[in-house]
């Protein structure tokens, strides 16, 4: 067999390898940590004043922030997120990890007169949740509440 193909097969394994041991670390990591997923009526959870800037009508036109934030693992997020959302009326937060710290970022960027509603995907053993956070300057108040609960997991490593 030449040579080329060889490497390219032991990179291709190699590769393989990788792939299979960071899903083993990744479902480790879920198991170890004691997540679990809420009953329905507690996956919404609201906080802030809620109060909207523009009366009973939504405004005509809003601009939105959608932001992966990571659980605010990097540590430049609490700059970034205040500077990004500085000109957005709602703001959509994947990873959203809700504890004193990403509330304090989220108030100081956004003031307590915004709404924010978490719907959470999973609380870990110490009751810390996360999940996906709405956050509105200009909307707070004009819309109810909903979340819609799947009983669905991820196919890989079966988080919600």
């Amino acid at each position: 067999m030449p040579f080329g193909k060889v490497l390219l097969t032991l990179l291709a394994i190699t590769v393989f390898l990788f792939v299979i041991a960071t899903l083993l670390v990744v479902a480790m990591d879920w198991l170890g940590k004691g997540k679990t997923i809420p009953p329905p009526e507690r996956v919404l959870v609201s906080f802030g004043a809620g109060q909207s800037s523009v009366g009973d009508q939504p405004p005509s036109v809003v601009s939105v922030l959608v932001w992966n934030v990571a659980k605010g693992k990097n540590r430049k997020f609490a700059k970034t997120f205040e500077r990004l959302t500085h000109a957005a009326d709602i703001i959509l937060v994947q990873e959203y990890l809700d504890d004193p710290s990403s509330r304090g970022v989220l108030e100081s960027s956004l003031g307590q007169e915004a709404q924010f509603i978490l719907a959470t995907s999973f609380e870990y053993a110490d009751g810390a949740r996360t999940g996906v956070l709405t956050a509105s300057q200009c909307c707070g108040g004009l819309y109810d509440e909903v979340a819609i609960v799947t009983q669905d997991l991820e196919p890989f490593i079966h988080t919600p």
